[in-house]
């Protein structure tokens, strides 16, 4: 099987499968997406040459997205994310034309995803990975002791220009640290 970077490809005997972004060319990166939002991501079925397969794939093929976390380099994930995927499986049709967009709705953020692709006994990752970054954050400060920072007599109080501590806590649960770069606050 040749792999292109970037590209999701799981191959077969007379085909190989890609997953790209919706619209786009094999080999083509997979980018960031945001939790609990929907995306699509196309699975193609293409020749041993890379030219799209019009037709002659009569296997079902199940796509899902895995978590990379606690897989070896070069190892396929087995924890699969909490998405809905549909569809999960499907088998080309001739309408099709080599091309399936499958759409995904993830509940949790995760720094590093892999497609998971599998048609018969086969199946493996995409050569590529992405991150489900989490839709927003908690921001708290100990800065102020009333929730909208405009008390002039509740403690503590702070004087302009004091130093104060800030945290960002992630919603769903994103196991990666969150960073602050304090030369982008103004």
């Amino acid at each position: 099987m040749t792999r292109m970077r970037a590209a999701a490809a799981v191959a077969f005997t007379d085909y190989t499968l890609d997953a790209v972004e919706a619209g786009k060319a094999s080999g083509t990166r997979l980018y960031t997406k945001i939790a609990q939002r929907n995306f699509s991501l196309d699975v193609l079925a293409l020749n041993t040459s890379k030219e799209i397969l019009a037709s002659g794939i009569a296997s079902p093929v199940t796509v899902n997205l895995v978590d990379q976390k606690d897989s070896a380099t070069g190892v396929c994930g087995t924890a699969s994310l909490d998405c809905t995927v549909t569809p999960s499986s499907f088998t080309y049709t001739d309408k099709d034309a080599g091309r399936k967009t499958i759409t995904f709705n993830c509940t949790t953020a995760a720094p590093d995803v892999r497609v998971r692709l599998a048609s018969g006994n086969k199946a493996l990752c995409s050569i590529d990975n992405f991150a489900i970054r989490p839709e927003g954050f908690t921001v708290t400060s100990g800065a102020s002791a009333d929730a909208n920072g405009q008390s002039t007599s509740n403690t503590p109080k702070i004087a302009a220009g004091s130093e104060f501590s800030i945290s960002a806590i992630a919603i769903l649960g994103y196991r990666k640290k969150t960073k602050i770069q304090p030369d982008l606050i103004a």
